[in-house]
């Protein structure tokens, strides 16, 4: 999946250049070749099709990969036009809406399997803009440690050239070498050196790391970068996928629960099944896991009960 000569030919339709067009613009500059949850939201409609609902989701992301690649945003442009022209334009989002939403929840309802299919899809679509913050994040850290190495780089080669002529045996080789590969071999020494000093920095910081953690409790979440790093891995959820769940099914609009209410309530719930202690200040921004699947299966069978009752056959009447 890129924005290369691998991409879909298209149909050069205005419909799939609007939508190669608004790829490129959330993809620019990025280094990825795909749109995450959190673009999607940002992604500008020609038919006005709304990107925060589930079912629409579902559909987009056939390959239930959590991200959404040019062939299937591509591919999705071409089903809402072509719904576009069968259907009057007023009628056409509620339409759409309800097709996707037919088609999710019978694929829920096939099966056991089936409807944990769905779920893990809803929390890779949570995490994987979450993990790529965190990634983001955790370069621009370190790319600031590096700056800060580099800035004490000076005294460290100073230190390099003094051991060299000092008589080490790395020194007195770069010392006894002539011309041209004399140079050469004096530069790879320095060069070995540096490298050397930069392992033992970062084994040092590993073993830093390492003296910092809290233990091997599985319930123990890390705090900061090192919580989002986890990714999809790890047992919690930060408050960014709180936050976009709160937002996705408009808990405030439909329920009146505002977010932080909604947060306690999920931690509650994960106190209560003992997945973590409300006591301790390191569970204060996180939500486990299994609260958050949770959730979304009650969400589903509610669903998934209600369809049953919308296209159940009517039952005979006695004159029948």
């Amino acid at each position: 999946m890129g924005q290369n000569a691998s991409a879909p030919a298209g149909d050069g339709s205005p419909h799939d250049e609007h939508a190669r067009r608004e790829f490129a613009r959330l993809t620019d500059g990025t280094g990825r070749s795909y749109l995450t949850l959190h673009d999607l939201q940002q992604l500008s409609s020609s038919e006005a099709v709304d990107f925060s609902h589930l079912g629409t989701l579902f559909e987009l992301n056939a390959s239930r990969s959590g991200h959404v690649g040019l062939p299937e945003l591509l591919a999705f442009a071409r089903t809402c036009y072509e719904r576009q022209r069968s259907c009057a334009p007023h009628e056409f989002k509620a339409r759409l809406q309800a097709h996707c939403s037919l088609r999710m929840l019978r694929e829920a309802s096939a099966s056991q399997a089936s409807k944990d299919g769905v779920i893990d899809w809803f929390v890779l679509l949570l995490r994987e803009t979450v993990t790529l913050k965190a990634a983001t994040q955790a370069a621009a850290a370190k790319s600031a440690a590096g700056a800060a190495r580099g800035a004490a780089g000076g005294p460290k080669k100073r230190r390099n050239a003094h051991r060299g002529s000092g008589g080490s045996s790395d020194g007195a080789v770069a010392a006894t070498s002539a011309g041209t590969m004399g140079e050469r071999r004096a530069t790879d020494v320095e060069e070995e050196e540096e490298q050397e000093e930069e392992e033992e920095e970062e084994e040092e910081e590993d073993e830093e790391d390492e003296d910092g953690d809290e233990g091997d409790d599985p319930k123990t979440p890390r705090q900061g970068l090192e919580l989002a790093e986890l990714g999809v891995a790890a047992d919690f959820v930060g408050l960014d996928s709180i936050e976009m769940l709160h937002q996705l099914f408009h808990i405030r609009r439909t329920h009146g629960i505002d977010f932080q209410t909604f947060l306690d309530m999920m931690q509650q719930v994960g106190e209560e099944m003992g997945k973590m202690d409300l006591v301790d200040k390191r569970y204060d921004d996180v939500v486990p896991v299994v609260v958050l699947r949770k959730f979304v299966a009650d969400l589903l069978e509610g669903s998934i009960k209600l369809m049953g009752e919308l296209t159940a056959e009517p039952e005979p009447t006695a004159d029948g």
